[in-house]
């Protein structure tokens, strides 16, 4: 797995593209440029086009959830999108309209992130981060520190597995994955972070400034921990 990212790894820089992660597959399928012949498409729409072919090719489950898979690719081939930013939307609506939880698109910021992770070298402060969902119909997910590094940055500066992180360096991260989040958290060793946490069971936000360092993982863990009186054995889903 390692070798497969090693070599995704390369391919995006040469690329400048994205990751799809299906189900299916060990390894991500880079999305690479469609040929000449769809040069009447945006950059958006060619992004999109490409990121269809790809679950189309790749997916196991030929139902597709039972929907009408190709009125999905004309819809997304179709629409005028304003930034790139849009088009990613777009995909994520894709992947989620499957229903697997397994199968997730990452822009190349949060596969550099993951491929930081795969290999075990992080700059960061030490903690593993876990999306949760929302509490309520319409409402946003959130991210939780779901271990922490004994003798890592965060340890070190009081943050405890629970702790709900709700600000980063004075942008809010409400609605954004672990992914996202912790590679917000990353930067270079010695540079200064600010994180505004949440406690369960306190009723008042609190700050801490941590310093960033190099932090050694092992490449696979995981754990039985207890938040809120419930038991809940995970494998690690984002670090930093």
């Amino acid at each position: 797995t390692y070798m497969r990212l090693q070599a995704a790894r390369a391919l995006t820089h040469v690329l400048a593209t994205s990751c799809l992660f299906l189900s299916c597959r060990e390894s991500p399928i880079v999305l690479a440029p469609l040929p000449a012949f769809a040069a009447s498409l945006t950059t958006e729409q060619k992004l999109a086009a490409e990121a269809w072919k790809l679950t189309d090719k790749e997916y196991v489950d030929r139902s597709f959830s039972g929907q009408d898979w190709f009125k999905r690719r004309q819809g997304m081939v179709k629409k005028s999108y304003s930034s790139t930013a849009d088009a990613y939307d777009e995909i994520r609506l894709m992947l989620a309209s499957l229903g697997d939880k397994y199968t997730r698109f990452l822009t190349p910021p949060m596969y550099e992130a993951l491929f930081s992770q795969a290999t075990g070298d992080v700059a960061g402060i030490g903690v593993e981060l876990m999306t949760q969902e929302a509490s309520a119909q319409g409402g946003k997910t959130s991210v939780m520190v779901n271990a922490v590094v004994p003798d890592g940055p965060a340890d070190k500066s009081g943050v405890l597995a629970g702790d709900v992180v709700l600000d980063v360096d004075s942008e809010e991260v409400g609605g954004l994955s672990a992914e996202e989040v912790a590679a917000r958290v990353r930067g270079a060793a010695g540079s200064k972070l600010r994180l505004v946490l949440a406690r369960p069971g306190s009723g008042e936000s609190f700050v801490k400034l941590i310093e960033r360092a190099e932090v050694k993982l092992d490449a696979v863990t995981s754990q039985l921990s207890t938040i809120a009186g419930k038991k809940a054995s995970s494998f690690r889903e984002a670090f930093t």
